[in-house]
């Protein structure tokens, strides 16, 4: 019975290998067609051979003895495909506009790293590595396309090419993940990707700070030599942020930060793209830590540390500073995204073992009230209608917790019709709910006619034991914070697990003490879990803030000491600016008294508003 077990795996792994090489083989048929169109015989010639080699490969593989001889295959395959690349290039060159261009020489330096990353025996991370830097010359094109005089049709069809070369390598790149016998949890599939695509494309016109940004520096490169690793959540708009800082010269790697917000579509779309993305959703945190480490090393090897870190929890800088000591002295800082990372970073610095700067990506008053005033807003309707369908008119809803996130999810529940009741251990914010026309209650009280609970604390146990245990009949809990702890999910499955019904994904009813309670989102923020999250104009002014935050850091690092640090001031209006021409609106100007006036009045009463 094992033995049958294990002969069946490998035959799947097989199959899925031939698989992705059939596909692999498509794109290069379409590439070499269009070659074909454009009257490059000898490059179609080249990629004929290069098919052909592939077929053998295939043909190897259904003998499992033969997968050494097949991986040479592959990697003589792969060799066939960096000359085609260096034949287009040379026809590049040749375009009217191009000679003059500073691409030829970007190009020569990046086929000699291409020349020795072939040198190399062929694995899944120097295929990937290959895709970024074919992403990158993309969008250099792009960006000499806007600028140069070459003839756009014959521009756009070679970067079609390029595309699709790019699209095959990312096929191999799984083949040759599966003959190697170990699956890496990356998202690869060709539809989901070209499916991410689209949704990238569609909140590119949103993000409108994000494309400014690309325009302002996408010549200069300031991010140039900048090697980040990201952990965070795997959705579109992250997708756009990244790609706008590849365009700034940035190399990047993405990991998934949360087990249950990672958009699949998106994340197969940033390896098409050449951004290599670690992780899928539904994974488990032992996979979600793996992809953690596989994100922090350039080659996979343990080697090649990056230099630069976005953490939104805390969770891989805090393990790498415990696994890897010594590859962190490399790091020259850290931009954290959340108050729990935060807060994990500040207690690693009281006690002394904090090894790098830390920039707080949250103390923007500015980032605060978009981000959570709008996102939150918008992001909690959506997500409880679509999970659940409800009717959210005439329920009661208690929010727990009234600051700018609370503030948000209390004014909209109130819109959808809600009777809402806000729970609070600062009286100046249950004054503030009281004045907004809220009921202040505590939570014992409460939770006891809750209908629909939310918690916006930003810290832990909001909802624990005694609060479950007074919560009527169907009752839905959801958090909408960064804290997974808020909602005491440890106890409910320690003591009422065997109750445990899911109804529908990320929709779980528990049965305590004969009552059924409704958990959204397995206690994580619901609108990741189980939505889109913020939407792409609320984060483009977030990412907007985040980017010039990192490149005021990047290009000043020796200023900074290992500890903790705020945002610089002004880069919150800066980014309102880039987001207003969008909204067709103009502003009027301030006399030099007035300026002069209104300074003076903010640092006398106000004055966490200069930034």
């Amino acid at each position: 019975m094992k033995s049958g077990l294990s002969t069946m795996s490998k035959e799947m792994g097989v199959m899925e290998c031939m698989n992705m090489m059939s596909l692999s083989k498509e794109m290069m048929s379409r590439c070499c067609d269009m070659m074909m169109g454009m009257g490059k015989k000898d490059e179609a010639g080249m990629m004929t051979s290069c098919m052909e080699m592939m077929t053998q490969a295939m043909s190897m593989m259904k003998d499992m003895n033969m997968t050494e001889a097949a991986m040479k295959m592959m990697s003589d395959c792969m060799t066939m495909m960096m000359k085609c690349m260096e034949n287009m290039m040379m026809a590049m060159g040749m375009m009217p506009g191009m000679k003059e261009s500073t691409m030829m020489g970007k190009m020569e330096m990046m086929m000699k790293e291409m020349k020795m990353m072939m040198a190399a025996p062929m694995d899944i991370m120097a295929c990937m590595n290959m895709m970024q830097m074919m992403k990158m010359m993309q969008m250099d094109m792009e960006m000499e396309m806007s600028t140069s005089n070459m003839e756009m049709q014959k521009s756009l069809e070679m970067m079609d090419c390029l595309c699709m070369l790019n699209q095959s390598t990312m096929m191999m790149c799984q083949a040759c993940n599966m003959m190697n016998g170990k699956k890496m949890p990356m998202m690869t599939d060709m539809k989901m990707a070209e499916m991410g695509m689209n949704e990238i494309r569609m909140a590119e016109m949103e993000m409108s700070g994000l494309m400014a940004l690309r325009m302002e520096f996408g010549k200069m490169k300031p991010f140039n030599g900048m090697k980040i690793a990201c952990s965070m959540h795997v959705t579109v708009q992250t997708a756009v942020m990244l790609k706008t800082m590849m365009m700034m010269g940035a190399e990047v790697r993405c990991c998934a930060c949360n087990m249950n917000s990672t958009q699949n579509n998106a994340a197969a779309a940033m390896n098409m793209m050449g951004i290599p993305t670690f992780g899928m959703r539904g994974m488990s945190m032992d996979e979600m830590i793996e992809c953690m480490e596989m994100c922090m090393f350039l080659d996979g090897k343990m080697t090649m540390p990056v230099n630069m870190i976005m953490d939104t929890t805390g969770m891989m800088t805090k393990m790498m500073m415990e696994k890897h000591p010594m590859m962190m002295e490399k790091v020259i800082g850290v931009c954290m995204d959340s108050l729990m990372g935060m807060q994990m970073m500040n207690k690693m610095m009281k006690e002394g073992q904090l090894m790098m700067p830390v920039m707080n990506m949250n103390t923007s008053p500015r980032k605060a009230r978009i981000d959570y005033k709008y996102g939150s807003m918008e992001s909690l309707i959506t997500s409880l209608r679509n999970l659940t369908g409800m009717m959210i008119a005439g329920k009661v809803c208690v929010v727990a917790g009234y600051g700018d996130m609370g503030k948000a999810c209390a004014d909209a529940m109130k819109m959808a019709g809600a009777r809402v009741i806000v729970t609070e251990i600062d009286p100046f914010c249950a004054l503030q709910a009281c004045m907004d026309g809220c009921m202040v209650m505590k939570m014992e009280d409460a939770c006891k006619t809750a209908d629909i609970i939310v918690t916006a604390t930003e810290n832990r146990d909001a909802v624990t034991e005694k609060h479950f245990k007074l919560m009527k009949n169907n009752c839905m809990v959801c958090n909408m914070s960064d804290y997974d702890s808020e909602i005491d999910m440890t106890w409910l499955n320690k003591n009422f697990g065997d109750t445990k019904m899911t109804m529908k994904p990320m929709v779980d009813m528990y049965t305590v003490e004969g009552k059924n309670i409704m958990i959204l989102g397995e206690g994580s923020a619901i609108n990741m879990a189980c939505s889109m999250g913020y939407s792409s104009f609320v984060m483009s002014a977030c990412f907007s803030i985040q980017l010039m935050a990192m490149m005021e850091f990047y290009m000043n690092n020796k200023m900074y000491e290992p500890k903790t640090y705020k945002m610089p001031v002004g880069l919150g209006v800066k980014a309102a600016k880039m987001h207003l021409s969008q909204l067709g609106i103009e502003l009027d100007t301030l006399s030099p008294e007035q300026e002069a006036c209104m300074m003076e009045m903010q640092m006398m009463t106000m004055p966490e508003m200069v930034n």
